[in-house]
């Protein structure tokens, strides 16, 4: 009896075993396939974008780009002509980052974040293991940041108050009626010219066909993936 029961649990630990070595086999040959296919997709991608750019070098583009480009600089003197907004721009930018150095240092000065840095430093190389790790590990040093840039620290929320009122008296700035008015002759510029692009476009059927084709492509990927969850 013993020995029959002992027999039993043999074959029900090598089913086990035999199970999982062949689900494993399953994920790697779909792992394989999603790879395949994600170098077709990216092949379709270089194909699509060429074409692009042979429709962007039209001759049929060239005026109604250049209207884009003098809105643009129409845009650009008056912005910077505006010294309020140049002002404001300028506080902003120095706000920003003044925060984001102090949130470095403090970041720095993290325990936990010094222990990833040092865990991601023994993680060297190309092996597929330590890309991972390293991968994973600055994924905790982001969070890691994040928690510091919104925490209770006193420097970092009077920084962080700064910084957000500068960037509001810059978006404030930003408003003003001249400004408004150029940057939407800007985009009145730009809608013609956009217009013309997807109608050259339109009149190549192989980017029709490459556009078909890489949908097709990234919806069995996404099924792939779902089965590897």
């Amino acid at each position: 009896m013993r020995n029959a029961l002992l027999g039993g649990l043999c074959m029900v630990l090598a089913w086990a075993v035999g199970s999982a070595r062949a689900g494993e086999a399953d994920a790697e040959a779909l792992r394989q396939e999603l790879a395949a296919l994600k170098e077709k997709v990216a092949a379709l991608d270089k194909k699509r974008e060429a074409l692009r750019e042979e429709v962007r070098k039209s001759p049929q583009l060239a005026d109604l780009r250049t209207a884009v480009e003098k809105a643009q600089a129409a845009y650009d003197e008056k912005r910077k002509a505006d010294t309020a907004y140049t002002a404001a721009t300028k506080a902003d930018q120095e706000a920003a980052s003044a925060f984001d150095k102090l949130v470095r240092t403090k970041v720095e000065a993290n325990a936990d974040a010094k222990k990833l840095l040092d865990d991601i430093e023994k993680n060297k190389g190309d092996a597929p293991e330590a890309k991972q790790a390293r991968a994973e590990l600055r994924k905790k040093l982001d969070d890691v940041r994040r928690t510091v840039e919104k925490g209770d620290d006193a420097e970092v929320k009077a920084a962080r108050e700064k910084r957000d009122a500068a960037r509001a008296a810059r978006d404030k700035a930003r408003e003003a009626e001249p400004l408004v008015a150029a940057r939407k002759a800007v985009e009145e510029a730009r809608k013609p010219l956009e217009a013309k692009l997807k109608e050259l476009e339109a009149a190549k059927p192989e980017l029709a066909t490459i556009s078909k084709e890489r949908d097709e492509l990234r919806a069995q990927m996404r099924e792939i993936e779902k089965k590897l969850k």
